[in-house]
């Protein structure tokens, strides 16, 4: 009954000028119990803004769930940073969410979730810019 090595995740699917939260399962195995809180905490000197309280009795294994509206940025920043705290039965992670907007309105995505200091998943896209070792520049 689920995987504490894989929980579900926050992505997005971003198309120009359409840019949608996704809920996924990348596991094989499905997850119950299911509470996503997404903040918006682009801005280090106001308030998180809370973006999305996603809540899911159950999700499939290799399963993701589209929601039906668009993210719209509240303001014009190119680079938003967003921070979830997971539940599931399993327990509580979190998941740090950088996104880049790029010359085709569109976002790019850098995805990892942790639990303490220990990363379980990775998404980021193949075109992220990489630090020269590679690495990525994760925070704000």
């Amino acid at each position: 009954m689920a995987d504490p090595e894989h929980p579900p995740y926050v992505a997005v699917i971003s198309l120009p000028h359409l840019t949608r939260f996704v809920v996924t399962n990348t596991s094989n195995h499905p997850a119950y119990g299911i509470r996503i809180r997404l903040v918006d905490d682009t801005s280090s000197t106001s308030s998180v803004i809370l973006v999305h309280d996603f809540v899911y009795l159950e999700l499939a294994a290799h399963t993701a769930l589209m929601e039906d509206w668009p993210w719209i940025p509240p303001d014009t920043a190119g680079r938003r940073h967003f921070t979830a705290s997971i539940a599931t039965r399993n327990g509580i992670v979190t998941e740090e969410m950088i996104l880049l907007h790029d010359e085709n309105d569109q976002w790019a995505r850098a995805i990892r979730v942790m639990q303490g200091a220990k990363e379980l998943e990775r998404d980021v896209d193949s075109n992220w810019p990489r630090e020269a070792n590679g690495d990525i520049r994760w925070g704000r």
